[in-house]
């Protein structure tokens, strides 16, 4: 269906409930497309107070299946209040709701499947959503913690800032499962991206699981700073109860290098047994006791705004909004002393003095970047050991790559007792900044999609487009530019999109689309043959328009698909099984930089690699010029790249597969 805005209240639905082969036949509650409706509980208004009456979903296949091919419209958002899914194999499935879907307060009772996966809630390339005070169980009968059961999975919603928060997890395989892209860069020193926090996990087998799917290959990613050290609700809040049959805590499947920090209260649940995080996550312990301020309820039922207490809750949120950009801006301006450019330049200027370069680095301290501190380490002519010790104990601990670049410029400093010291403490004031400012951003934006819902849900969609675009948020602006009918400024947005890789282009290229049938005021099903072969190449299951080109072909075309699963996890392992298909070969690829620091070259190795994969490397500087692009196949696994050329410094190798990143090496190059 495609519609206006339609209330669901109090509505049971049942399916025929029985453990039948053909699973197909229990139905499904809810299909729609392109829909906006709200499901919650219907209440007598002859009753004061009255007893809510519930929405059922019961004994069926699915509860809730919603997809968006639309993108450009307002009215494709949900939301889904205190629902109860009993004896579904499949809760909500929901795919490309970028509009601020809301998800609160819902029970899901797994039942048990044949065979197959079963989950409460599956969110593809959805973004923007409100995810709040779920309970989550898995099947009462068959095998306990059946293995292919969970609570939440979120696929690829993309380099934005979401959040799950005070969600219960009880009796499941994979509590919450991320999958796939949920990061992206703020700056290029901080991440923004998917964030765990104060959620409740029982008698689950593994609570927090990070996964990178196997076709389309793209590594899985989450925010890097999960939690912060900024008061007592600051960090993370998650309460782990570690009894029979934990395995993981927190699990990653390991294809990624990149630390995630898990910044954690020192009390009770709150604190992660060390046996049961997997790499690359690691824990931070705050110091922090949790007390009334942790984790504070954001919902109140029967109002979507209920901890809102002001008059005017759209200028209570835009006051929220404006005071988090206000604390991003002062601390970003403490890294660098606020310019980091400058700062780099200056290391690299052999005019400046070192005794003046020492003092200007010593002001900016403990805040410096790992661009500056690694300039600062090669600086021809370099700083003497007294001035360097100084700069590295005023900024420690420092990152692998980084005291990895000491011990190989200057073994003698690198091996000083208090540098050695001070490299064993578990974050550096600049790591507790970069969570600060990531913590920030995910409440912010968390605020901004909550303004967003209220604008619409009072028809104030004037005031949300003006808001958005006065924020630069163009991209969540345009559904409500395309209401507007301002097709120019639509045009403007579009083009002003960028276009660093293929995902990013084809959202474009989506978007391109829809306004050319918006300003001909034709349907969905009347693109032409050409745009019908736009949307066959961009459809995939790795973007958000890749999901809304698949969510139209499924539309209009019927041509269905079905959701993807994270790998298995082989009982008695704590790895997924390998990859067989398209993307990863047997193992995760690896990379060897041989010698790393080079000096006039550098021989560049793929391991790992499957016949039928190609790889291309890029190489950038510091400051993301990029210097090089280069294949690696079957045929060709080893590169030598001649590095005579290239400047002294720091280099970043991005190794891409399907124009998707799956691993990064950092190259330093000495002076001659």
């Amino acid at each position: 269906m495609g519609c206006p805005r339609h209330l669901y209240l109090g509505n049971t639905i049942t399916g025929p409930g029985s453990l039948n082969p053909d699973i197909l036949t229990r139905g499904i509650g809810i299909s729609s497309s392109d829909a906006d409706y709200i499901l919650e509980p219907y209440c007598d208004p002859s009753q004061s107070p009255c007893t809510p009456v519930v929405n059922q979903f019961t004994n069926l296949y699915r509860g809730v299946y919603a997809l968006v091919s639309d993108g450009t419209q307002l009215t494709h958002t949900l939301t889904l209040d205190q629902n109860n899914f009993s004896g579904t194999y499949r809760g909500i499935y929901m795919s490309a709701y970028t509009n601020n879907p809301v998800i609160t307060s819902n029970t899901f009772n797994l039942d048990l499947l044949p065979s197959g996966q079963i989950y409460g809630l599956y969110m593809s390339a959805c973004t923007g959503y409100t995810v709040q005070e779920n309970d989550f169980t898995g099947p009462a009968n068959g095998p306990p913690l059946l293995a292919n059961s969970y609570g939440i999975i979120v696929n690829n919603s993309g380099q934005y800032a979401n959040l799950i928060y005070r969600n219960d997890f009880t009796g499941l395989q994979y509590g919450a499962a991320s999958m796939g892209e949920n990061a992206g860069n703020i700056v290029n020193y901080i991440t923004n991206g998917l964030v765990f926090k104060c959620n409740d996990f029982i008698t689950s087998k593994y609570n927090i699981a990070v996964f990178s799917p196997s076709s389309p290959a793209i590594i899985g990613s989450i925010q890097r700073s999960q939690g912060s050290c900024s008061g007592s609700n600051g960090p993370a809040g998650n309460r782990f109860y570690d009894s029979a049959p934990v395995i993981w805590q927190l699990y990653h499947d390991g294809l990624s290098s990149a630390a995630i920090t898990y910044y954690h209260h020192s009390n009770g649940a709150y604190v992660p047994v060390a046996s049961k995080v997997k790499s690359p996550w690691v824990l931070n312990n705050c110091n922090i006791h949790s007390d009334g301020n942790t984790c504070p309820k954001l919902i109140t039922k029967g109002n979507g705004f209920g901890y809102r207490s002001a008059i005017s809750p759209s200028e209570e949120m835009i006051a929220a909004i404006n005071a988090y950009e206000h604390q991003e801006d002062s601390l970003n301006a403490m890294i660098d002393g606020g310019n980091t450019q400058k700062l780099v330049s200056e290391v690299n200027d052999p005019k400046v003095s070192s005794s003046k370069l020492t003092k200007d680095l010593l002001a900016a301290s403990p805040y410096l970047s790992d661009s500056v501190l690694m300039s600062s380490i090669l600086r021809n002519p370099p700083m003497n050991d007294n001035e360097l010790q100084q700069l590295v104990l005023s900024n420690s601990p420092l990152d692998d790559t980084t005291f990895s670049l000491l011990k190989t410029t200057n073994a003698k400093l690198a091996d000083n007792g208090a540098i050695k010291d001070a490299q064993e403490a578990e974050a550096s004031a600049m790591d507790l900044l970069q969570a600060q400012i990531g913590d920030l951003f995910t409440w912010r934006n968390y605020e901004l999609y909550q303004l967003v819902n209220y604008y619409v849900a009072n028809n104030e969609s004037d005031s949300a487009r003006e808001f958005l675009l006065s924020k630069n948020e163009n991209t969540m602006a345009l559904p409500f530019v395309f209401q507007n009918g301002d097709f120019k400024t639509a045009d403007n947005i579009i083009a002003s999109m960028p276009e660093t890789n293929s995902d990013e282009k084809n959202l474009k290229d989506y978007y391109s689309i829809m306004l050319t049938r918006a300003e001909s005021g034709n349907s969905m099903d009347s693109l032409t043959d050409d745009q019908w072969n736009e949307v066959q190449k961009m459809a995939n299951k790795n973007s958000i328009a890749g999901y809304l080109a698949l969510n139209l072909l499924d539309h209009v075309k019927g041509e269905t698909y079905e959701e993807d699963f994270p790998p298995i996890i082989e009982e008695g392992t704590d790895t997924a099984m390998q990859r067989t298909s398209k993307g990863y070969s047997q193992e995760k690829i690896t990379v060897d930089l041989i010698p790393n620091p080079a000096q006039n070259q550098v021989i560049i190795t793929i391991g790992n690699m499957g016949t039928s994969e190609s790889i291309w490397m890029e190489i950038f500087d510091v400051m993301g010029n990029k210097f090089a692009a280069i294949p690696f196949g079957a045929a060709q696994l080893s590169y030598t790249v001649n590095t005579s050329m290239y400047p002294p410094g720091i280099y970043l190798l991005n190794f891409k597969s399907d124009n998707q990143i799956v691993t990064q090496k950092k190259l330093i190059v000495l002076k001659k």
